[in-house]
């Protein structure tokens, strides 16, 4: 395949915001939202939850309100998109459900968040219109306008009463927002649109040093910061896309030059595929027994039932992740499920353990390791000086991400499991030593 221009990859990226944008996540009743929990759904049509002297709520938790401001029938958007664009593909789906227009976020008292925006915009709320428009290069930078549109949106909604204190929304407030959303920012058409307005209670414990519970009709004792957990609008891949679009564009503009921390990494470039691409041809006998080379075999295995050595192609795959990711790169490794994949991990893991361990050995004193910053914090009278690790424990680190959730779990529970273990390495029992010693029991970990 022949290694794209810094233009072309542009362009991918572009292109997938804009499959991104035009992605939402569709719902048919309110309680889909909150995992079938129609107990969390308050419908406004005869007043609000927050109004009236409001919900009660236990002293440990606090309430928030998402309130879905109304949605987008999908059937009648993606109708007029395909109508417009045309569908080729040979089995066309029938295309049903709504998608949110705009959430805003108040406290129990129906207040906006003081520290926060309040507001959250759909991508797919102003992307369809635009797509209509056949203006879809609009929508390659929607990160950074639905970052100034919420700001705007956001401001727009707090009124203050004669004395300056922050008022909380009442009907009339959240159906003119209502109005201003969809006419003003998103530009929809009135058929496409379902005037369904409804909150969604969110209930989160209170951390150590939050204040106690606000009281009712306080508006000045709302809440600053927002709930953990929010309502999925839009993509997660859209803000990773717009900063790789930054970065391209950063590259671009310096004449390709990727040595600046703005532009773009090695890393980016290889899976975009603008750098050529290094093929292993494990066919070719020569290649293959330079991998498998004593030299590149790692200097520590994970011991596992059996204590069964990798068989040749696991082994190879081990060592060309120690040779080739030593500072950057990427490494595809194939196979169905149940051929080993997360065999090739705890090895991995065994690997960077052992070395981290060679480094520790550099520290005569473990307080060598750390190396005072110059930074201090406070903490009550006191003062705690925060302090630096030694460029040499660095490193060593290793994320485990998937889109698969299962399959991370997989691993989280296997690698410190006994069964991942040798029944004949009883003896090795990572930090058993110190469990024994501050529990003063022995432990079979």
């Amino acid at each position: 395949m022949k290694p794209l221009t810094m233009q072309e990859a542009s362009n991918v990226l572009s292109a997938w915001t804009v499959l991104e944008v035009l992605s939402p996540r569709t719902f048919c009743k309110a309680e889909d939202l909150v995992g079938g929990e129609k107990s969390l759904v308050a419908l406004l049509d005869n007043g609000l939850p927050w109004e009236n002297g409001g919900e009660e709520v236990p002293p440990e938790k606090k309430l928030f309100y998402q309130i879905i401001m109304g949605s987008i029938s999908l059937q009648s958007v993606f109708s007029a998109l395909v109508k417009k664009y045309g569908d080729t593909s040979v089995e066309s789906k029938q295309v049903s459900g709504e998608a949110i227009t705009g959430v805003i976020t108040v406290d129990q008292h129906g207040c906006l968040l003081k520290n926060d925006i309040s507001v959250n915009l759909s991508s797919f709320a102003l992307g369809a219109p635009q797509a209509l428009k056949n203006s879809l290069e609009n929508l390659r930078d929607w990160a950074l306008v639905k970052q100034k549109m919420e700001i705007a949106f956001d401001g727009i909604l707090r009124k203050k009463d004669e004395n300056g204190k922050e008022l909380p929304l009442n009907k009339i407030m959240i159906d003119e927002a209502y109005t201003y959303l969809t006419n003003n920012i998103y530009g929809i058409s009135a058929e496409m649109l379902i005037n369904k307005k409804f909150a969604l209670r969110t209930y989160e414990l209170r951390k150590k040093g939050d204040p106690e519970s606000s009281k009712k009709d306080d508006p000045e004792s709302s809440e600053k910061d927002g709930p953990t957990k929010t309502v999925l609008l839009n993509s997660f891949y859209l803000n990773d896309l717009a900063k790789a679009s930054t970065l391209i564009a950063n590259t671009l503009a310096q004449n390709q030059d990727t040595s600046s921390a703005s532009s773009a990494s090695t890393n980016l470039l290889q899976y975009l595929g603008v750098n050529d691409l290094k093929r292993q041809n494990i066919l070719d006998k020569t290649v293959l027994q330079n991998i498998l080379s004593p030299k590149n075999i790692p200097s520590a295995r994970w011991l596992g039932l059996g204590r069964h050595p990798l068989v040749l192609l696991q082994q190879a795959a081990v060592n060309l992740s120690m040779t080739e990711l030593k500072d950057s790169g990427i490494l595809a490794i194939n196979g169905p499920p149940g051929t080993g994949k997360t065999t090739l991990l705890r090895d991995i893991v065994a690997k960077l353990v052992a070395e981290r361990a060679e480094a520790l050995l550099n520290f005569v004193d473990p307080e060598q390791a750390f190396i005072d910053s110059g930074e201090k914090i406070q903490a009550g009278k006191g003062w705690f000086k925060i302090y630096k690790l030694d460029e040499r424990l660095k490193g060593f680190e290793i994320l485990i991400a998937s889109s698969n959730n299962k399959a991370v779990e997989n691993i989280s529970t296997e690698l410190p499991s006994l069964k991942a273990i040798a029944d004949n390495a009883n003896d090795l029992r990572y930090l058993k030593l110190y469990l024994i010693h501050y529990l003063e029991v022995e432990v079979g970990v």
